[in-house]
């Protein structure tokens, strides 16, 4: 009678159940975002690959693509993130485990000794329980929806790993065919420089030169091969750090096709600002930890309502083992608990989910306008590079031009050797310079790319 009598009370909950049962859910669309512009300041609408290509193969180079390739297969900090992402999905699963029941089996067994009589007794015994939380208001269904959430945000973080490691691998690509090639023509103009050298010796040896124009002529050597050690070792340090990106020991040779240079690609399409939000895995896993802060504001807030468990269990003991289901007790239980006195703990817990939610507000506004910013500077330092160089090719000529007429002049006796050297360290200064220039335009069209969250391959653990 009496379990009859804890059944019935629970059946009389059932109306309530049903009517409590349904909650709302937080409902967060958008977020309001100032400052927004409707376009970026230098809008292209150029397409330097298909919209569903990956972002490098603009440039059509085959050794490119080949250390992508090994990098979203080897790079650790990827791996990380794939290790981050299965811990991320894991603890969302288990977070909805509460939605099920809780099932647990016991068994033992115990055999006692008297001293009187020597004799012994056996005990078998055999048990289950099953308990349950009903989810009146939610909360472990919100709890679940957040960390659903956190795992939606962690593989944005992957895509966004992805994304930037890419560009380094692209960055380092083209430092290596800058060194490659500053450290060639360093030794170009360290044969120039020779031959000139013995031609001022030639002359002083003929009487045609003074010792002045000598030494000039050995300051300029001296000069271009003391510039070779630090060009290699810049060449080496950006093979360093390219292996490091793929995953490989620091001294791995690189065979990299310097010989060919490599083209600018047309710059891609920029679209308008407000695509960023779509594009850019950054944003889209801000976006997503406010979500979750608003799905654990919902469970703080459940967590101050009544709480309802549900238990059924039963047992059996014998001294035989096949009497052992001969007699069995069970047991079903409901239990109702509403928290009064806290301490204001759960009260205040909810006013700190939602600062949380201020704070994850904040972060996504913030990330929107670092992810502006970052396309604005990318636009903006190309174009500057471009007028750079222009005007670095201009004076590059122009300093050509002036060499020529300082070696006439000298020839003929018109000028002592000092104009010559000037003019010929002036224009393989330039010569270097066109180089890093040359390869700083291509790192700002990688930025670009990075800046718009250019596409990535599909690409798995």
């Amino acid at each position: 009678m009496r379990l009859i009598s804890k059944c019935r009370g629970i059946v009389g909950l059932s109306p309530l159940l049903l009517l409590v049962g349904c909650y709302t859910a937080p409902q967060r669309e958008t977020v309001e975002l100032q400052s927004l512009p409707g376009r970026f300041s230098a809008t292209t609408q150029n397409t330097a690959v298909a919209p569903d290509a990956v972002w490098w193969t603009a440039f059509n180079r085959e050794d490119l693509d080949a250390l992508e390739a090994t990098a979203f297969a080897d790079n650790l900090d990827i791996a990380q993130a794939w290790a981050r992402l299965r811990q991320s999905e894991a603890a969302a699963k288990q977070a909805g485990a509460d939605l099920y029941p809780d099932l647990s089996v016991t068994s033992g067994y115990d055999r006692t000794w008297r001293n009187e009589g020597d004799t012994a007794s056996n005990n078998y015994e055999v048990g289950a329980a099953i308990s349950y939380e009903v989810d009146l208001w939610g909360k472990i269904r919100s709890i679940q929806s957040a960390a659903e959430a956190r795992a939606f945000a962690t593989a944005d973080d992957l895509q966004s790993t992805a994304l930037t490691i890419s560009a380094s691998v692209a960055s380092r690509w083209i430092e290596i065919i800058e060194a490659e090639n500053r450290v060639a023509l360093l030794q170009q103009q360290l044969e120039i420089n020779l031959t000139q050298l013995e031609l001022i010796e030639l002359r002083f040896r003929n009487s045609q030169a003074n010792s002045l124009d000598v030494y000039q002529a050995r300051q300029t050597v001296a000069r271009t091969r003391s510039n070779i050690p630090k060009a290699e070792a810049e060449l080496l340090a950006s093979v360093y750090a390219l292996n490091l990106l793929l995953g490989n020991a620091a001294t791995e040779p690189q065979d990299l096709n310097w010989q060919t240079a490599p083209e600018l690609p047309p710059m891609p399409s920029t679209g308008v600002p407000s695509d960023l939000l779509q594009q850019r895995p950054d944003v889209r896993a801000s976006m997503r930890r406010i979500e979750a802060a608003d799905w654990n504001v919902a469970a703080a807030k459940a967590d101050r309502l009544p709480r309802v468990t549900l238990g059924l269990s039963g047992s059996t003991g014998a001294d035989r083992f096949e009497d052992l289901f001969d007699d069995w007790l069970a047991r079903f239980a409901g239990q109702i608990v509403a928290p009064v006195l806290d301490g204001g703990r759960r009260k205040l817990e909810v006013e700190k989910q939602q600062a949380v939610v201020d704070e994850a507000l904040a972060r996504y506004r913030q990330t929107v306008l670092t992810a502006l910013k970052e396309v604005e500077d990318a636009l903006m330092l190309e174009d500057k590079v471009q007028d750079q160089l222009e005007a670095l090719r201009n004076e590059l000529a122009l300093a050509r031009q002036t060499l020529s007429a300082a070696r006439n002049r000298y020839a003929n006796g018109l000028s002592d050797y000092l104009n010559v050297t000037s003019s010929l360290i002036s224009v393989q200064s330039l010569e270097r310079d066109e180089i890093t220039q040359v390869a700083n335009l291509f790192k700002a069209r990688i930025a670009l790319h990075k800046a718009l969250g250019g596409q990535l391959p599909e690409f798995s653990i």
